[in-house]
């Protein structure tokens, strides 16, 4: 009887152990989507936003952007020529635009399923670069919005001179094959 209640008792908290390790959030936001796949940009080419130690997320009810994936606590995507795409505003300083009025984040509005807001490739942050680095997500002609029909980012983020224009979405007309 002892060994049966003792194997009940360890099996009950597993099963609660399992029961929030499974249901928990795997980050900090609320109702979290990470980013997979790649944007194109005819300049640089692919930028990755899911690898094994960098990612994005944002809340889709907050709008925050941030990290993923579950382990990490910042928000990088790649590319191989210009390094690191920084969703972060602690890389990036306070100002960015081209009145240095807007802040230097990436921002999600879940009711017009739009982003807003900058990102910077850190590379254009070094001491010395002539690479201004930042990735604009809306202007008065382009947007990157969410496809809640999909759930597959759309239209254009604008990159400045060296980057150009990143295409979201395949479906654009211009993106890369390769």
């Amino acid at each position: 009887m002892q060994v049966f209640l003792i194997r009940n008792l360890k099996r009950a908290l597993l099963a609660t152990f399992f029961a929030f390790t499974i249901f928990a959030p795997a980050s900090a936001f609320a109702a979290a989507r990470t980013l997979y796949g790649y944007a194109w940009s005819s300049t640089v080419g692919w930028i990755h936003f899911d690898g094994a130690t960098y990612g994005v997320q944002f809340d889709d009810t907050t709008g925050l952007v941030g990290g993923g994936p579950p382990t990490a606590t910042t928000a990088y995507a790649w590319n191989p020529y210009v390094g690191y795409l920084s969703f972060n505003q602690s890389d990036m300083g306070n100002s960015c635009g081209t009145t240095g009025a807007m802040p230097c984040r990436v921002t999600y509005d879940p009711v017009l399923r739009e982003f807003s807001g900058y990102a910077g490739f850190l590379l254009g942050f070094a001491p010395g670069s002539t690479f201004n680095g930042e990735v604009s997500f809306k202007g008065p002609t382009y947007s990157v919005t969410l496809n809640t029909a999909t759930n597959e980012l759309e239209g254009w983020a604008w990159g400045g001179d060296v980057v150009g224009w990143i295409s979201m979405n395949c479906a654009n007309q211009g993106c890369g094959t390769s």
